[in-house]
């Protein structure tokens, strides 16, 4: 990595919860389809929602990150916000135990928020330059 920094990991972090995401409600429709229920359904359909807006999020904010946009920081809260989503989701669509998912998830939109809210120091090129904050 180039620039190995907490904000540039989270953007990782981001780009791989996308892809599950996005590879589990592709496994998941060819499931339901091939189990003929049907799939319209509204409880279906929330579920596969409740997977597929946190990837949108997840993989807008990773690009945001990665190509240092604007509004990389805002991106990076609400991405590491939507973590909770994944909390709400094994609430609303029980399924054996998810005590061992909610300290991982807890951490990552802890760490994720703080990162993002926190100003980034920049670094002087000269060391007797003062550090200012963004």
């Amino acid at each position: 990595m180039k620039d190995p920094n907490l904000r540039t990991f989270m953007g990782w972090v981001f780009a791989a919860q996308a892809a599950l995401d996005v590879v589990y409600v592709v496994a998941s429709s060819v499931l339901l389809y091939s189990r003929h229920h049907t799939i319209l359904s509204q409880r279906n359909m929330l579920y596969l929602v409740s997977h597929l807006a946190p990837a949108v999020i997840c993989g807008v904010a990773s690009w945001v990150i990665r190509e240092k946009k604007r509004f990389a920081r805002v991106w990076g809260v609400v991405a590491s916000l939507t973590f909770l989503v994944t909390l709400l989701r094994f609430h609303y669509f029980p399924r054996g135990s998810s005590w061992a998912w909610n300290i991982p998830t807890i951490f990552i939109t802890v760490t994720g928020v703080l990162v993002f809210l926190l100003p980034e120091k920049q670094v002087a090129e000269d060391p007797l330059e003062p550090v200012s904050e963004i």
